[in-house]
């Protein structure tokens, strides 16, 4: 058990250094942004794993918490995207496509939680991640029927 939890720490830990030093290099512009902001959503993803399978449950906690403000942002410059007009298909694919596996993966670990109280930080997690599938979908939608 401790070396498939080190094993997962390792590797959390490279796919986030990969992740950040891929959104360094990218250019600022907002949906670039957005698929930057998927993929460090993806590392969190992956200690959330990791804090689930460890059952410590604050260090879960803060995870969620920092996914759950990610998501948030990434919903709100999908948003924006759309409320600027600006066909960024490829940034909402992505956050389609992210979310779809985000979805399972928190739905499965609150169908498997121990107490109510990891259930419904779980369900933050959820509700954020459906809210940013929801609105890059509306917004494919919306450039595609243009």
């Amino acid at each position: 058990m401790m070396n498939r939890l080190r094993t997962m720490v390792v590797l959390a830990g490279a796919l986030l250094l990969l992740v950040s030093s891929t959104g360094l290099a990218a250019p600022a512009d907002t949906a670039t942004q957005v698929i930057a902001k998927v993929y460090r959503a993806n590392g969190v993803i992956a200690k959330v794993q990791v804090a689930f399978d460890a059952r410590d449950w604050p260090l879960l906690r803060s995870y969620v918490d920092e996914y759950v403000a990610m998501m948030r942002s990434v919903t709100a410059q999908v948003k924006d995207l759309v409320a600027r007009g600006e066909n960024a298909k490829p940034s909402f694919d992505a956050v389609q496509h992210a979310t779809v596996k985000h979805l399972a993966t928190l739905k499965k670990f609150h169908g498997r939680a121990p107490t109510k109280e990891v259930k419904d930080v779980l369900a933050l997690a959820i509700s954020a991640s459906q809210s940013a599938y929801e609105a890059s979908t509306e917004a494919t939608t919306r450039t595609v029927g243009r």
